[in-house]
C-alpha cells in the first residue's frame, strides 16, 4: 500500500532568519559525472537510503518539519542540461515541494527491515523533475517509528546527505523561517554554457595528458600490488535476476573498538576484514585467493560545501581472504599504502577523462566502461561518526541508523550489472555501529537469511556482540 503524503503550504511559520544553504545554480563535478552517466547512458538511477529506528512514536508534526526543511536544502534540486555541448549540467533549486510520506497503517516489527528494502527499490525518484529525495515513515505495531530518507547518489553523497539532513534538523530546531524562492529559477545563459564548454575542453586536454603520465609512471612503478585474482564467471550468470539481498547488524561501539585494538587494528581495518570475510565464509572465493577492496575516501574540503559528490576511491588487495581474528595490522598497512598513493596523486586512468566525457555521447562511454575483472569483489563505504543531532527527531533519539544504497533500473534481461560481491555501509555513533551489507552475487549470497547468517557467524567469531535486522 502506497503511504499518504502530506504537502504543506505554508512551511514553518515564524519570525527567524530564512533558511537558504544552497547557491541557485551550481554546475556539476568530477564526482557528480558518475552518477549522471549512469542515468544517460543505461537508465541506471542509484538511490542511497538512511534509515532510522526509533524506540517510540516520533511526533507526525516533527516529522512535516523535518520534511519541510528538507525542501530547503541542498537535496531540493531540479537537472538542467546545457544548451551547447560540452557545458556541464547543472542544478537548480527545484520548484515544487516533495511531500512527505506517512503510511496509514502500522506495519510488524519483525518487517522493518523488508519495510525499508522495499521503499529503497521501489520509490520513484527523478532528477529532471525536482524529484530528488523522499521521505517516508511508518510506526511498528508496539509503538516504534521507522524512517527512511531516500536520494539520488547524483545529488548527493554521503556526507552530504548527513550534511543535508544535520543542516535541516538544525532549522527545524532553531524554528527557521521556510521561504520559497520569490524569483523564477535561474537558468545558464547560452554564454555561460560557452563559457564552461571552453573550460571544459581546456580541462579535458590535461586530463589526457595527466592520464598517459598516470599510465607511463605505473608501468614503471612495480611497488604497486598486481591484480592476481582468480578468474570468475560473467556478473550475468551469478547474478541472473539482477536483485541484491540485504542484512543489517548492529554492535555496541564500544566493544567494536576494543576488538579492533586487541587485533593491532583500527575500527575501519575490523570493518573491512568483517566484510571481505563473508566472501571467503560464502565460498565466493577459497581462503587463499587475493580479494580486491574498493574504499571510497572522503575527499570534501571547506570550500565544497555545495558540492554533491567529492569522493575518491582507493582498492586493496588482499591474500590470503580475512579471516578471524587475524591480525588487522596487514589490512591497515595495505589501505595505510593506498592512501599515501591517493595523496601522492595517483589516481585512476577514467578520473583524468572525466572532462572528455562531456564531449562525447553516454552511450559510447558506457559501452567502454571498466570491464567486470576490474569490480571490486567487497566495497566498503564508511560514513564515519554521525552527529548527534542527526540521530533525533523530535526528541526521540534513534536507537540505530543505517546507511545503503541500490541501483534501480537494471534489466535483468541484459549483460550489464551493478555491483559484485559484497557492498558494505556503516555509520558510527556514541553507542552502536550499524553497517549494512548488499550481496550481488546469488550463486553464493542466496537469499537474504543466508546472509544474514554468514554476517553473524562473521561477528560472533570475532567476539562481537551484535543485533541482526
Amino acid at each position: 500500500m502506497e503511504p499518504s503524503e502530506v504537502v504543506r503550504d505554508n512551511p514553518i511559520e515564524d519570525d527567524s532568519q530564512a533558511f537558504r544553504p544552497v547557491p541557485d545554480l551550481v554546475r556539476f563535478t568530477v564526482g557528480d559525472a558518475p552518477w549522471w552517466l549512469l542515468y544517460r547512458a543505461v537508465g541506471w538511477s542509484v538511490v542511497q537510503q538512511m534509515v532510522w529506528d526509533f524506540p517510540e512514536e516520533v511526533d507526525p508534526e516533527s516529522l512535516r518539519r523535518f520534511n519541510d526543511a528538507l525542501c530547503h536544502g541542498r537535496l531540493h534540486r531540479q537537472l538542467v542540461e546545457p544548451r551547447v555541448h560540452g557545458a556541464r549540467p547543472y542544478w537548480v533549486r527545484a520548484p515544487r515541494p516533495v511531500p512527505l510520506a506517512l503510511d496509514d497503517q502500522r506495519i510488524a516489527d519483525d518487517a522493518v527491515a523488508d519495510w525499508a528494502v522495499d521503499e529503497l527499490r521501489g520509490v520513484r525518484l527523478d532528477p529532471d523533475k525536482g524529484r530528488c529525495w523522499r521521505l517516508r515513515a511508518a510506526v511498528t505495531e508496539t509503538g516504534r517509528t521507522v524512517l527512511s530518507l531516500c536520494s539520488l547518489h547524483m545529488v548527493a553523497d554521503g556526507k552530504a546527505r548527513v550534511a543535508a539532513v544535520a543542516e535541516a534538523l538544525a532549522a527545524v530546531e532553531r524554528g527557521d523561517r521556510m521561504i520559497p524562492p520569490k524569483v523564477p529559477h535561474p537558468v545558464a545563459s547560452r554564454s555561460s554554457d560557452v563559457v564552461d564548454a571552453v573550460r571544459q575542453l581546456g580541462a579535458a586536454g590535461a586530463g589526457i595528458l595527466r592520464a598517459v603520465k598516470g599510465n607511463a609512471r605505473t608501468v614503471e612503478d612495480d611497488t604497486q600490488p598486481l591484480d592476481s585474482r582468480a578468474p570468475r564467471s560473467p556478473l550475468a550468470e551469478r547474478a541472473p535476476a539482477a536483485t541484491p539481498v540485504w542484512t543489517t547488524a548492529t554492535v555496541p561501539t564500544a566493544d567494536w573498538d576494543q576488538v579492533a585494538r586487541s587485533h593491532g587494528g583500527t575500527a575501519n581495518s575490523l570493518y573491512i576484514a568483517v566484510v571481505a570475510g563473508l566472501l571467503r565464509a560464502s565460498g565466493y572465493t577459497a581462503p587463499e585467493n587475493q580479494i580486491k577492496v574498493g574504499i571510497p575516501v572522503a575527499a570534501r574540503t571547506d570550500e565544497d560545501h555545495d558540492r554533491g559528490n567529492a569522493v575518491a576511491g582507493v582498492s586493496v588487495y588482499l591474500s590470503p581472504v580475512p579471516a578471524p581474528v587475524m591480525d588487522l595490522g596487514v589490512i591497515r598497512e595495505e589501505c595505510r599504502r593506498a592512501y599515501k598513493a591517493l595523496a601522492g596523486g595517483r589516481r585512476a586512468t577514467e578520473v583524468h577523462l572525466v572532462p572528455l566525457g562531456w564531449f562525447l555521447p553516454p552511450s559510447l562511454i558506457a559501452k567502454r566502461g571498466a570491464p567486470e575483472a576490474s569490480y571490486p569483489d567487497a566495497m566498503t563505504s564508511n560514513i564515519g561518526d554521525l552527529p548527534p543531532e542527526v540521530c533525533t527527531v523530535g526528541g526521540v533519539r534513534a536507537s540505530a541508523v543505517t546507511v545503503r544504497g541500490v541501483p534501480q533500473g537494471v534489466d535483468s534481461a541484459g549483460r550489464l550489472r551493478y555491483g559484485e560481491g559484497i557492498h558494505a555501509w556503516m555509520a558510527r555513533t556514541e553507542t552502536n555501529v550499524t553497517f549494512t551489507l548488499c550481496g550481488f552475487d546469488e550463486k553464493h549470497f542466496v537469499d537474504d537469511d543466508t546472509l544474514r547468517r554468514l554476517l553473524a557467524e562473521e561477528l560472533t567469531a570475532w567476539g562481537l556482540p551484535h543485533r541482526i535486522w
